[in-house]
């Protein structure tokens, strides 16, 4: 094509006829210059092409994980439900002097056994965190959706603090009640390295020290139903921004 257009120029110089060679010299300019912008564009489109693939990659990844997160604050939410039950029975059997030794006894086994336990918060932060940390949050070309991720992942890193906080201030708690009581009487694990088996025995220490027992309670309970709620608060928050990115997604 170069060779073509070279013996075109060449015959036009050799008959002399500057006026032709001119007008030709400028269509051959515009020529080169349209096919270096067909090969721009041809150039961006990919490059697009690429960045929306991409974007979308990303976004699937993160509809993956923050559906993963509804499960994972649904199921903790049933468990703390849970054992907010056992606090509550534990201590409705306490402050009923006719409560069956038995029932007693076995409401505190279930409650320093499972009722204990405190709450969790776990997420998933990686491919927002790999958004952020390489600097490809622009690749999220919606700005409204954009803003809302970053909204959201900011209320998950103050929402696991809220959570750390109260299990620091709770383990303190415990720490000095069980150091100060004979919980682990209560405990599968450890109930038989004491001397005393007696149900009855066990059922009056609970009983004698109720107020102690059920002020331990209510610090888990307190706890747990605080917890509840800020799961509940992430579950909908994270419940629509699925929706949006499924619908930019569609």
């Amino acid at each position: 094509m170069i060779k073509f257009f070279r013996k075109i120029r060449r015959k036009l110089i050799d008959e002399g006829n500057l006026k032709t060679y001119l007008t030709y010299a400028v269509g051959e300019i515009l020529l080169v210059m349209i096919g270096i912008l067909l090969a721009l564009q041809v150039n961006n489109w990919n490059e697009n092409r690429k960045a929306l693939n991409q974007e979308g990659q990303y976004l699937n990844r993160l509809l993956s994980e923050l559906r993963l997160d509804t499960d994972t604050f649904s199921n903790e939410i049933k468990k703390i439900t849970k054992r907010n039950e056992q606090i509550a029975n534990f201590t409705d059997l306490l402050n009923k002097p006719a409560s069956d030794d038995s029932l007693v006894v076995a409401a505190a086994y279930e409650y320093f056994g499972h009722g204990w336990y405190l709450p969790l918060f776990s997420v998933s932060t990686s491919t927002f965190d790999d958004l952020s940390n390489t600097g490809k949050l622009n690749i999220i070309q919606n700005t409204k959706l954009r803003a809302l991720l970053v909204e959201q992942y900011a209320s998950y890193a103050e929402t696991k603090t809220k959570f750390q906080s109260n299990r620091a201030w709770v383990n303190s708690i415990d720490a000095r009640f069980a150091t100060a009581s004979d919980i682990l009487k209560f405990d599968p694990i450890t109930d038989q390295l004491f001397a005393e088996h007696s149900l009855e025995k066990k059922a009056r220490q609970l009983r004698d020290e109720k107020e102690i027992y059920i002020r331990n309670a209510a610090v888990h309970f307190w706890i747990n139903s605080s917890s509840i709620r800020s799961l509940e608060a992430e579950f909908n928050k994270v419940s629509m921004l699925i929706e949006a990115i499924g619908k930019e997604l569609e």
